[in-house]
C-alpha cells in the first residue's frame, strides 16, 4: 500500500457576531391570538378594560397577538423591559409586568424569564388599560440557547 504525504495544516474560525442578541425569548398576548382580526377583551379583566380596549392579531401586523410587537430590551442589571410596538395608531406603549395572575406587583421590568413562564402585563393609552397574558417562548426556535 502506497502512502501519500499530506502537509500538516491548521484552520481556525473566529466567531464574529453580526448583531447583539440580548433577549432570547419572545411573548405574544394570548387574548390577542384568540381574538384574531376582530379582537376580544381579556375575559377575566373585561370589566376594567372597557369595550374599546380589545386585543387583536391583525393581518396588517398590528396587535398584541404578534410576538414581534412586544419589543424586549435587556437592562444593565439583567432584568428585561417590554414595549408594545406596531399598535393601531397609539404609538409605542410601555408595559408593567408581573408573574402574578391577579396583576399585582406590576413593575416596569422583570427578571429570571424562562421559556414556558406565564407573564401578565398591562399597557395603557389615554384612559384605556389592556390586561395581557402570554406564555414565554424561545425567540428563535432554531437556536434555543442563544444569548
Amino acid at each position: 500500500m502506497k502512502r501519500i504525504y499530506e502537509t500538516p495544516m491548521a484552520c481556525a474560525e473566529e466567531f464574529m457576531p453580526n448583531e447583539y442578541v440580548a433577549a432570547c425569548w419572545a411573548i405574544a398576548c394570548t387574548y390577542g391570538i384568540q381574538g384574531g382580526e376582530p379582537g376580544m377583551n381579556n375575559p377575566t379583566m373585561a370589566r376594567w378594560e372597557g369595550k374599546d380596549a380589545i386585543h387583536t392579531l391583525r393581518s396588517d401586523g398590528t396587535g398584541c397577538g404578534h410576538e414581534d410587537n412586544q419589543y424586549i430590551t435587556e437592562n444593565a442589571n439583567g432584568s428585561f423591559s417590554v414595549m408594545e410596538i406596531n399598535t393601531q395608531g397609539l404609538g409605542n406603549l410601555n408595559t408593567r409586568l408581573t408573574t402574578d395572575n391577579g396583576y399585582r406587583n406590576l413593575n416596569s421590568s422583570i427578571s429570571n424569564v424562562e421559556p414556558g413562564d406565564v407573564i401578565y402585563w398591562t399597557t395603557s393609552a389615554g384612559n384605556r388599560t389592556w390586561y395581557h397574558m402570554g406564555t414565554v417562548s424561545t425567540a428563535d426556535y432554531g437556536h434555543p440557547n442563544r444569548s
